[in-house]
């Protein structure tokens, strides 16, 4: 998945959070549980 490529430190950035944000928003369209 998406999110689990992201660098744990990204998510203190705002760029990491949005890319977060938008790994999980595509895992819900897909019916995928977070």
């Amino acid at each position: 998945m998406v999110y689990a490529k992201v660098p744990s430190l990204s998510l203190s950035t705002p760029e990491g959070k949005h890319t977060v944000c938008l790994a999980k928003k595509e895992a819900i369209s897909k019916d995928y549980t977070i």
